[in-house]
């Protein structure tokens, strides 16, 4: 009981600190895809980007180290499938979530469509402290699991059905596609739609 409300209060300080709602036209999402005769495109890495590729080759640890993520607490009846078509969207309008690297680590490629895979994982059968201690290593694992930088997905989201109505986002990210900032603006961005 103590772990849960540990962990809410965890969860309700992450939704505080990014609980201001973009402007309304910041949250337009794109039905389809861009124009074809732009995709896909190569883009050549920063410096901090080849740093951090670099670094992730020497080792998976490495790698992993470059996990990011961020929770998002739904509460109410939750639609699985319009969750899927909005993270859908928000992939086609941020090209870093459709972003891989080639082998050589040179360049970004950045691709045309993505369809987010949407792992769920429902808990609500479990007694409380089991509840606890199987989300904190959905956690522990997603935050210790390298990206393929080459094949990708770089975006991975996740879903943990807490009790019937509540459930938490986990959205995760490798830090060479985003940063805090940017998760943050995702975040925000799904909360809106």
């Amino acid at each position: 009981d103590e772990q849960l409300r540990g962990m809410e209060k965890q969860l309700s300080l992450m939704k505080a600190l990014g609980a201001t709602a973009p402007h309304p036209a910041d949250t337009t999402m794109p039905d389809s895809p861009p124009p074809t005769d732009q995709y896909p495109k190569r883009v050549p890495l920063t410096d901090v980007q080849r740093d951090v590729w670099i670094t992730c080759q020497l080792s998976s640890e490495g790698s992993a180290a470059y996990n990011l993520s961020t929770l998002l607490r739904l509460q109410g009846d939750l639609d699985v499938g319009a969750l899927e078509e909005s993270l859908r969207r928000l992939a086609l309008r941020h090209e870093s979530l459709r972003t891989t690297f080639d082998a050589s680590g040179d360049y970004q490629l950045i691709s045309r469509t993505a369809e987010p895979s949407l792992v769920v994982v429902d808990l609500s059968d479990s007694p409380e402290p089991e509840r606890v201690a199987r989300f904190e290593a959905f956690l522990d694992a997603d935050m210790s699991t390298p990206y393929d930088l080459v094949d990708g997905p770089l975006f991975r989201p996740g879903l943990v059905r807490l009790a019937g109505e509540d459930h938490v986002l986990v959205i995760s990210t490798h830090h060479l596609i985003s940063d805090g900032w940017s998760l943050g603006v995702m975040k925000r961005e799904l909360a809106a739609i």
